[in-house]
């Protein structure tokens, strides 16, 4: 799905704090890492807004009961700088309302924190949070 038209890409407070974690557990003694990182983010959410169903983001399965009829849950893999292994292996989960044109940011995290990906019941907290 392409659009001209632009998304709108909210944060919920847990994405906020799971890249707080993610800079702090990652970056804490590597200021230079640390702005790639936050440049990288950057453009990953300039990429989301224009496209959330961009090359690097793939449908992920929903906990039960927890999407709406035109929302869709997905997760975005990318690779933090300065890093190697599981530990540069990041994702972020995020829920698409393809009605609203939105995109909510769930959680950002590492392979390494979660080899498969995070419990359902802290995704349902991140999406909570809206």
């Amino acid at each position: 799905m392409n659009s001209s038209e632009n998304w709108t890409v909210l944060q919920s407070k847990y994405f906020e704090r799971t890249v707080v974690n993610l800079i702090k557990n990652s970056y804490r003694k590597n200021p230079k890492g640390k702005k790639k990182f936050l440049e990288l983010l950057k453009s990953i959410l300039m990429e989301l807004t224009n496209n959330p169903y961009c090359k690097n983001s793939y449908p992920e399965p929903s906990p039960k009961n927890m999407l709406k009829e035109d929302e869709e849950l997905r997760k975005y893999y990318f690779l933090l700088p300065d890093l190697k292994g599981a530990v540069a292996q990041g994702r972020i989960i995020y829920k698409i309302n393809k009605k609203e044109k939105s995109v909510y940011l769930l959680m950002a995290y590492t392979h390494k924190q979660y080899e498969k990906r995070p419990p359902d019941d802290l995704i349902r907290k991140a999406d909570n949070q809206f």
